[in-house]
């Protein structure tokens, strides 16, 4: 810190007011009205970086489950809003204060020394809770905490899974005795996890999370120590300090859980106990559970652990069911069994219109603490089950592949459960043709490219890859098709030229002509940005379809389907059927809270719907267009619903009905799409009634039709062709000549020397059917 030595005085001094509360409740809830300090007690300069630091602790801490009361939250942010940071500031460090378990000082020789909070610390059994470690450091020494326990489980077996004690104390624990196993009953670590890691701010006064598990019930006493490495613990044993807990039994919850007409399933719950904590905690959960999610899955007759208390459990299984909230209570005695039954709003299955998502992947994120195995379908299958998908297609890519193709079996074998099929297929992410484009390959017979063994021996550019997985009768795709794509506009299409420098649909524009492409994912980007290269390439005639994805929980961490595809099947559910079908665009894409089931348009002399054959017509003439339309708002507009629809084109979710929302009425826009424009547009109730709809449309020329609910749901498109002519649409055919160009540039400088050739030779291809599309454009 550059700043004089008298201002750094008043610096430091200022700090250690701010940090120091005038009284301290047991209460997490009733523990924040301590008294601050004056204004002038804290300097300005230290005001906008401990603003940062608490937006890190408040995202951490949320995350992990345990939020901040967001009453006080908000309070600090309308502080924050009127400019008034000082203030901000000493709310913020008092509202932390409540949450602090160990305070730490470090002295310029890097000594730590700690002592008691003034909270009054409770755990539960079988599982983590966090705290916080407030860090008082004026000489502003660099380090990253650690922590450990002389009751800390040891090295033999005994922690909890998956857990590993933390902390130079508990690694040394190696050899137990038995009186020695009875004084251990903890775990404990320091949160290392973005925002917020352990490595100490560069400020006088910094707050870090730490968390803890008891393996035991009761009151139990342990010795906890913090230090920054090393021979860094304060002299005299005031590096640690002994706290007594009082750690709440946990009694076992049984789980009735059934569908609409009574049989067992599976579903989702999301349970938060009485101070609005998560539970089970999401802090180093045990699978099937991941961390990162709020909410559970269990099958029925499953169980949870909970303390005696009141909570309020969330069930849900996807989109299609209605969202249903309860108040439930663990009594400290006496048998135990929560029944739940599940309530849908619609059935698509029921009108043979099957949902999957075939984009969600086992290893390789975030969440995994070694992406190089990730999860096996135990985990997996819950979760598909959970969210009311008939199809999940795990898509094994680069982290994790070796492994995860495991599981693969190729051809139509599953991990199945009636109504419910988990499959594993191949993403091209992390192979060295990614940066053409991630692909997606469903309906894989092998995941091994012929003459290599390693996945760096692969090719680097698309069409190679395509053509080998089509000649196994793969379907294939484009993954997460906006990335590279977005423009900075909502315009849908726009004719502005992308960067063509991500890995969405990029190469799309070059292999596409080529006979060599299915679908396009989309759902998990703006839908400017993953469609606009569609709309123009269907306006030159070229054929491909959308299919709905999530790419979970890479994209997204929340649930699997937040991207779906419903696919009619005139036949039993299968993989193969399935994705025969998507192949054929017999589908429509949304994030299911919206449907539109049935697409047809009708001529005076025949039909024609999305995946069959074109509606033939001499000469212009009336069309009708038909639709059962179905969507569901909440009946009333709500804050969250708010946050939802006031949302920006780049903030997640990207899709979502809410987004659609007309001002504060029920409604959204049904529009009926010609050759990417919108023709007519209808005002409709988003009540959860299906609804039939009817718009009128006379195509002058040769055209595709397609009906969407912007943001929520979006048809495959019908052709209707007129006296034999092509569709081409001159600007579209422009967009696309020079796309291949732009493309180009971006992509040539990663082919491999010995393959730019081919590739120069598909790319002048490429150029010459747009230039023979533009030729025989008409307008």
């Amino acid at each position: 810190m550059n700043t004089p030595e008298p201002n750094r005085r008043r610096v430091l001094g200022g700090i250690a007011t701010l940090a120091l509360p005038a009284a301290a409740a047991t209460d997490p809830h009733a523990a924040h009205r301590m008294a601050a300090p004056d204004a002038e007690a804290l300097p300005a300069e230290l005001a906008q970086p401990l603003l940062g630091l608490f937006q890190r602790v408040k995202e951490s801490l949320a995350r992990a489950g345990e939020a901040l009361p967001s009453s006080e939250v908000d309070r600090i942010d309308a502080q924050m809003a009127a400019g008034q940071l000082a203030e901000a500031a000493r709310a913020a460090v008092a509202l932390l204060q409540t949450r602090v378990l160990l305070s730490a000082s470090i002295n310029a020789e890097a000594r730590v020394s700690v002592k008691r909070g003034l909270l009054r610390p409770q755990l539960v059994q079988g599982g983590w809770r966090l705290f916080l470690v407030r860090i008082s450091s004026p000489a502003l020494v660099p380090g990253k905490l650690g922590a450990s326990s002389t009751s800390a489980l040891p090295l033999n077996g005994l922690h909890p899974p998956g857990a590993t004690p933390a902390g130079s104390m508990g690694q040394q624990a190696v050899s137990t005795t038995r009186g020695d196993l009875a004084l251990r009953w903890l775990d404990l670590d320091v949160h290392d996890l973005a925002p917020l890691d352990a490595s100490l701010e560069a400020l006088p006064l910094d707050f870090k999370i730490i968390r803890l598990y008891a393996a035991d019930a009761g009151l139990r006493s342990a010795t906890l120590a913090l230090d920054i490495g090393p021979g860094t613990g304060d002299i005299g044993g005031r590096d640690r300090v002994n706290v007594t807990f009082q750690v709440l039994p946990a009694r076992t919850v049984s789980l009735n859980i059934r569908h609409v007409d009574g049989r067992p399933v599976t579903a989702s719950l999301a349970v938060t106990d009485s101070l609005g904590r998560v539970v089970p905690s999401q802090t180093r959960r045990r699978l099937p559970d991941l961390f990162f999610q709020r909410k559970v899955y269990r099958a029925d007759g499953q169980t949870l652990s909970l303390p005696a208390g009141d909570y309020k459990v969330e069930l849900q299984r996807g989109p299609e069911y209605l969202l249903k909230t309860s108040q439930r209570r663990v009594p400290e005695t006496g048998d135990l069994r929560w029944t739940f039954q599940l309530e849908r709003w619609i059935d698509p299955g029921a009108r043979g219109w099957y949902s999957g998502d075939h984009h969600i992947h086992a290893a390789g994120c975030a969440h995994y603490e070694q992406p190089e195995q990730g999860v096996g379908p135990e985990v997996m299958a819950p979760q598909v089950q959970g969210e009311g998908l008939a199809i999940g297609a795990v898509l094994t890519w680069g982290p994790g592949f070796y492994h995860q193709k495991t599981f693969f079996t190729g051809g139509d074998a599953s991990v199945s459960r009636p109504g419910h099929i988990l499959h594993y297929d191949l993403e091209v992410s992390g192979f060295p043709s990614s940066h053409c484009g991630h692909l997606a390959l469903l309906q894989m017979q092998t995941m091994d490219y012929p003459g290599s063994s390693r996945i760096e021996q692969r090719p680097s550019s698309n069409a190679p890859v395509l053509r080998w997985a089509r000649s196994q009768g793969a379907i294939t795709g484009y993954a997460h098709a906006g990335v590279g794509l977005w423009v900075g506009s909502t315009e849908l299409p726009n004719t502005l030229m992308p960067p063509f420098n991500g890995i969405g649909a990029n190469d799309y524009i070059v292999t596409l002509p080529e006979g060599l492409v299915d679908f396009i994912g989309v759902c998990n980007h703006p839908p400017a940005a993953e469609m606009t290269i569609w709309y123009h390439t269907m306006n030159v005639g070229l054929r491909s379809v959308i299919a709905g994805e999530t790419d979970w929980p890479c994209f997204f961490e929340e649930s699997m389907g937040m991207g779906r595809s419903y696919v009619k099947l005139d036949e039993a559910l299968g993989y193969a059927a399935w994705c025969k079908g998507l192949q054929r665009g017999r589908s429509y894409v949304s994030e299911g809270r919206a449907h539109l089931l049935d697409f047809k348009v009708r001529s005076a002399d025949g039909m024609a719907e999305p995946g069959g054959a074109d509606l033939s017509l001499a000469a212009p003439q009336a069309l009708a267009i038909e639709v059962d339309f179905a969507a569901r708002l909440e009946p009333a507009v709500t804050p969250q619903t708010e946050a939802i629809r006031k949302l920006g084109p780049l903030d997640k979710p990207y899709w979502h009905l809410e987004r659609a929302r007309v001002g504060e009425s029920r409604q959204v826009i049904v529009e009926l799409i010609v050759n990417g424009q919108p023709v007519e547009a209808r005002a409709v109730a988003a009540d959860g009634r299906v609804q039939a709809l009817r718009f009128a449309y006379t195509p002058l020329a040769s055209c595709w039709l397609a009906l969407r609910v912007m943001y929520a749901a979006h048809t495959n498109p019908v052709w209707a062709t007129v006296a034999e002519a092509p569709v081409r649409v001159k600007k579209s055919a422009q967009w696309c000549r020079a796309a291949v160009d732009a493309c180009w540039h971006q992509k040539l400088p990663r082919i491999r020397p010995a393959e730019r050739e081919e590739e120069a030779r598909l790319y002048d291809r490429a150029r010459r059917f747009y230039e023979r599309m533009l030729s025989e454009a008409q307008a």
